[in-house]
């Protein structure tokens, strides 16, 4: 019997000592847990201070001149977004003629997409646009807040009205949509969809605290750009890279640190509080939304007063930046940046305006040159060299 009562107290004292093992390996975990939650909110911080020139010949393979063909069908007044896919650009005039100009990989005039005017299958303004695997384009619409497919030929394929405004869009999977809003817009930055425009989540709600009536927001058709893993979205000003995966789930990818020049956080998205805050401060901000490949992050920021070029090379740990000079456009510095695509290109605009004002024209080529004077917009192609 005694042994018996000896037996029973050392299972239960072996018990004890499991249920302790066993709750110091939960709380092990949910520390763990914790932690890689706390990493993913808030990002790997990229040194922006440490930093080297900007030097384009150390990552750009090779630039080709892309001359666009000049008919009366294919004038266009600028270039506000670009998509280059499946062997065709697709030049959104989105703010003159509203309507997306598509050209081959020769810059042969395929086309033009788009319907203007207040029926079923048109729209009075053009807020983004995307083009679809099999070359069709959806443009979302305002004030009407629809999407509205057409392929090539401009033949309208299909609708999607929205409950809400906004002014960017992307498909986040194949059964999803992600879209990008103002302040004045939503409550929230970002909005997932299903395919037939219900809202799914809602995320990065705005601080409006500070809102007034005439407070500017900068939108941009550029605020969300698509990865290989989902969709990055990124506001001006804001030193944070978003990114949105293909499931639904947000993270903060990377956190710019540009350390003591960089904005207050509660200034990032009232744009009239910024600029009465930091007029005549010297301050360095993201502008252009950057670009995440595989090995770096490429965009525009604001130097101060002056407009730069950035690369954050992602394997050297290491800031490159360059001050944008007048005439820099003509030695095909990527300004500006109309399309930089995460794989391997990014293309530039290039006119007769840019070359006029350059430093140096001296390497265009006189039938270039002659090109650019009557009117002819070269796209510029840069290939990235591969690491």
């Amino acid at each position: 019997m005694k042994r018996k009562r000896q037996q029973c107290s050392n299972s239960n004292r072996i018990m004890k000592q499991m249920m302790r093992i066993t709750t110091n390996i939960l709380i092990l975990l949910c520390i763990i847990s914790c932690g890689t939650k706390e990493k993913g909110f808030h990002g790997e911080i990229l040194n922006c201070v440490d930093r080297l020139d900007y030097d384009r010949q150390s990552f750009v393979d090779h630039v080709k001149l892309i001359p666009l063909e000049q008919t009366e069908q294919s004038v266009f007044s600028e270039i506000t977004k670009l998509i280059h896919k499946s062997g065709r650009y697709y030049i959104g005039d989105l703010h003159q003629s509203k309507k997306i100009f598509v050209f081959d990989d020769q810059g042969l005039f395929v086309g033009k997409v788009g319907r203007l005017g207040k029926g079923p299958e048109e729209y009075n303004r053009i807020n983004d646009f995307y083009v679809t695997d099999d070359g069709d384009v959806v443009i979302l619409t305002g004030p009407s807040h629809r999407l509205l497919q057409y392929d090539v030929q401009n033949n309208f394929l299909a609708e999607v009205k929205l409950p809400f405004k906004a002014d960017a869009v992307l498909p986040l999977s194949d059964d999803k949509y992600i879209f990008a809003c103002s302040i004045h817009q939503q409550n929230e930055r970002v909005v997932v969809t299903n395919l037939k425009g219900e809202v799914l989540n809602r995320y990065l709600p705005y601080d409006k605290s500070n809102y007034h009536a005439n407070m500017t927001v900068r939108g941009s058709q550029y605020l969300l750009r698509e990865t290989s893993d989902g969709v990055t979205f990124n506001q001006p000003y804001d030193s944070k890279i978003y990114q949105f995966k293909k499931s639904g789930e947000m993270v903060v990818l990377y956190d710019l640190d540009f350390g003591e020049n960089k904005p207050l956080e509660n200034t990032l998205v009232n744009a009239d509080k910024f600029y009465e805050t930091y007029r005549g401060t010297y301050v360095e901000y993201p502008r252009i939304h950057p670009v995440v490949t595989n090995h770096a992050i490429l965009g525009t920021m604001m130097l101060g007063k002056d407009l730069g070029v950035y690369r954050y090379d992602l394997k050297e740990n290491r800031m490159h930046v360059k001050k944008i000079r007048k005439g820099d456009c003509s030695s095909l510095d990527l300004f500006p940046p109309l399309y930089l695509n995460y794989s391997n290109e990014i293309i530039s605009c290039l006119d007769y305006k840019s070359v006029r004002y350059a430093d140096d024209a001296s390497h265009f080529t006189k039938p270039q040159m002659s090109f650019l004077q009557n009117g002819g917009v070269f796209l510029v192609k840069h290939v990235l060299r591969e690491k």
